[in-house]
């Protein structure tokens, strides 16, 4: 895997490798040997390796027998070593800086690992202590000591979960699922329950779909309340305030709508299950056929209905299922309009944006490097485009 190194790059590989790998025993090195095996393209891992050997000076590092084809970095970063190396030099030594912090002190400085995160964040990488910290939200949240035995339905669905599947589940419950919020979760997991549920991907895209459900509900009541108000204020002025006690609203407008629609699915839990059935098994029926013949398509059913429901409003439009795949096939499927291609933690996907500033489109698509595979990862209306 050498060949296109020079003669100081072999010798600084050889150094960095010393490191991860064990005594010059066979059976003792089969778990370094299989980590190996796992990488892909080995060739760029390597060269990855060496380009990024100044920067991994002072850390601990070896392969990540957790995630194979990674290297563990202070056993606090698993990331692959072309994902480090297309990070910016300045992002790179924060987040190694702060690999290095985890591993020899607690994290007692709140403004520094708040701008580490969003460091993180926009690199889209996860560090070992983020994992932590969602493994006991979600354990808290689901009231267990051990996340594989929690059961949607008949489906174990987090046993064996991947850490891309628990990054990706993370922030779905901290966005959609309202930092954790028990009202939505216990709605969403039976919604997911009656879909049958069986994947940890699928599950985050049921809590998107039920939480934008749930919002949608909540909109229309402020909606039919505003309506109210405006006819009441045609003929004589009203105080906003004796109208909203008139209308019984209790505290913070929006909250007491949100507090409402939650009241129904308790109050009316068969009538409100069915309704959010109904819609979704709608989507589902004009949404998967247009789906199967997209190219490049979404890559589950859940994902390609969620982003449908939600994107469906497409600045001053409502579109159908057939325009809204139209207008992502036209954007993705021309080159021009390509702004940006990342790739994931694991080195092994490439995350695509497409805009279009005379419509507004944006898009993203995720490419396998191994094959070149694309799936469609989502599509929507940005007016900053």
């Amino acid at each position: 895997y050498c060949d296109n190194l020079t003669p100081k790059q072999i010798e600084e590989l050889f150094k960095l490798s010393d490191q991860v790998q064990g005594k010059s025993q066979l059976h003792k090195n089969a778990s370094k040997i299989k980590a190996v095996n796992h990488i892909g393209d080995k060739q760029a891992f390597f060269e990855s390796l060496v380009t990024a050997r100044r920067d991994l000076e002072g850390h601990q590092v070896q392969f990540s027998f957790e995630e194979l084809g990674l290297i563990n970095i202070d056993n606090e970063l698993h990331i692959a070593p072309n994902k480090l190396v297309q990070i910016s030099d300045m992002d790179r030594r924060a987040i190694l800086d702060a690999s290095h912090k985890l591993k020899n002190s607690a994290m007692t400085d709140a403004a520094y690992w708040k701008s580490i995160e969003k460091v993180l964040q926009n690199n889209r990488v996860k560090m070992q202590y983020q994992r932590r910290e969602a493994i006991a939200q979600l354990k808290k949240a689901f009231q267990t000591d051990n996340l594989e035995t929690v059961k949607i339905g008949k489906e174990n669905i987090f046993k064996n979960m991947k850490p891309s599947e628990l990054d990706r589940l993370a922030n779905v419950m901290t966005s959609s699922g309202k930092n954790y919020d028990p009202k939505v979760l216990e709605i969403a997991n039976e919604f997911a329950k009656m879909r049958h549920c069986k994947t940890p991907g699928d599950y985050s895209n049921y809590v998107e779909f039920a939480s934008k459900y749930l919002n949608d509900l909540k909109v229309h009541k402020e909606a039919n309340y505003q309506k109210a108000f405006d006819e009441a204020t045609i003929n004589e002025p009203v105080s906003r305030n004796v109208f909203a006690k008139e209308y019984r609203i209790q505290g913070k407008r929006s909250e007491h709508f949100r507090n409402e629609v939650f009241n129904e699915f308790k109050t009316n839990r068969e009538k409100s299950f069915k309704a959010l059935d109904e819609v979704y098994t709608n989507l589902k029926s004009t949404v998967l056929p247009v789906n199967a013949k997209a190219v490049p398509k979404f890559a589950s059913e859940s994902a390609a209905i969620y982003h449908v429901f939600k994107h469906s409003e497409f600045g001053d439009k409502l579109l159908t299922p057939e325009q809204y795949f139209d207008i992502a096939s036209n954007l993705v499927n021309e080159p021009v309009n390509q702004q940006s291609a990342t790739l994931n933690q694991q080195g092994n996907i490439s995350m695509v944006v497409f805009t279009n500033p005379i419509n507004g489109a944006k898009g993203v698509v995720y490419e396998k490097l191994a094959d070149g595979t694309q799936s469609l990862a989502t599509l929507f209306f940005d007016y900053k485009v």
